[in-house]
């Protein structure tokens, strides 16, 4: 796969060697700031969670295991254009 970025609003990922659109394993790294509110009793509750970087290594298809993932416009989204 030669685009390997998270998906935009009305994005998705497709599957070309096998139509999936709907199950694929993605490995990512994340850095977030999160706000953590705990409770007395020592219950924990994240508020607030804001992603400050995030990189893409690999996308996988779950049902075939291959690796050439493309990123279609979901059609089921009203085209913004008109």
């Amino acid at each position: 796969m030669s685009d390997l970025r998270a998906l935009e609003e009305g994005e998705r990922y497709r599957c070309t060697a096998c139509g999936n659109l709907t199950r694929f394993d993605v490995v990512h790294t994340k850095r977030s700031r999160s706000f953590y509110h705990f409770t007395v009793g020592g219950e924990l509750s994240v508020e607030e969670d804001e992603v400050l970087n995030e990189e893409i290594e690999t996308i996988s298809c779950r049902w075939c295991g291959s690796e050439k993932i493309e990123i279609n416009v979901d059609l089921a989204q009203p085209d913004p254009t008109g």
